[in-house]
């Protein structure tokens, strides 16, 4: 069965890496310079965040600041080596494909733009 990786298990997976060879100072450990390092919204990165806290990963202090757990950490580095996650799949380059397939076949789809849309 395959497995889906969303946004969200991308970043945690891409975070667990990076912390295991110190590829992130700790200054950077913050909702806005992530979601600027991944070019996302700062929602996935919050779940991502908060499910490495909820792992060990990660703590907050006192004054909310995000901080890595050495000795979790260090159990992922001494854990088998795993290759650092494959990005999620662009789906709209899959549509794009998908409909530039078509349109070659000669198959007709009916597409209908929302009327919201810009």
């Amino acid at each position: 069965m395959m497995q889906i990786l969303t946004l969200t298990s991308y970043i945690k997976a891409d975070l667990i890496a990076r912390l295991s060879r110190d590829e992130l100072p700790s200054d950077s450990l913050t909702l806005a310079a992530l979601s600027d390092h991944y070019k996302v919204s700062v929602t996935p990165i919050y779940h991502a965040i908060n499910e490495l806290i909820e792992e060990g990963y990660l703590y907050r202090e006192k004054n909310r600041r995000l901080c890595v757990n050495r000795d979790r950490i260090g159990d992922a580095r001494t854990a088998a080596k795993s290759p650092q996650p494959a990005p999620p799949e662009d789906h709209f380059k899959r549509i794009t494909d998908d409909l530039l397939t078509m349109s070659l076949k000669g198959e007709s789809l009916f597409l209908r733009e929302m009327a919201s849309a810009k």
